[in-house]
């Protein structure tokens, strides 16, 4: 499928441009303040582990940011793809119904029409009550004699391995 681009507003006055602008102007005033404060500070009463636990806490700082945007890029990456995919089976299914609504129209009313005509032809249950009778009586005496049949053959061999003295 084809990607469309993002929509990002252009100009000057947009919540994007404005939130870069004021995170500029904060870190501009940090800045300003650090530099022209009168901040001693002596390196030399400082032990390796105050260093070690400042580097560690802005290396966490750092990474809890990395994180966070990560997260929110993935988010952003998920929903936009739920979005297009609901977006595309809508789509194939509005196609689907498009180019099938109408045969299905019409084999709805072929089926009707049928159903009709079936409701519509005239049916005499007491023939067809005799008719499952005389079926019944002719499967129940092809039964009988296929029984007969079967008694007979084994009758017959058995009969017939006794002669022989063989057992059966």
């Amino acid at each position: 499928m084809l990607d469309k681009e993002k929509r990002i507003p252009v100009g000057l006055l947009t919540w994007r441009s404005f939130r870069d602008v004021c995170v500029v102007c904060f870190i501009l005033v940090v800045t300003w303040k650090v530099l022209n404060s009168e901040i001693s500070f002596n390196v030399g009463n400082l032990e390796y582990s105050d260093f070690l636990s400042t580097a560690i806490a802005f290396f966490s700082i750092g990474l809890s940011v990395a994180f966070y945007f990560k997260a929110t890029d993935t988010s952003n990456q998920f929903y936009d793809n739920s979005y297009k995919f609901t977006k595309q089976i809508s789509e194939m299914l509005g196609r689907i119904e498009a180019g099938f609504g109408e045969k299905l129209t019409h084999i709805d009313e072929g089926y009707s029409g049928l159903k009709q005509k079936i409701d519509q032809m005239p049916f005499d249950s007491v023939r067809a009550n005799e008719q499952v009778r005389e079926e019944t009586q002719k499967v129940e005496q092809t039964e009988e004699a296929q029984k007969k049949n079967i008694r007979g053959s084994r009758e017959a061999s058995t009969v017939g391995g006794r002669r022989e003295g063989g057992a059966v």
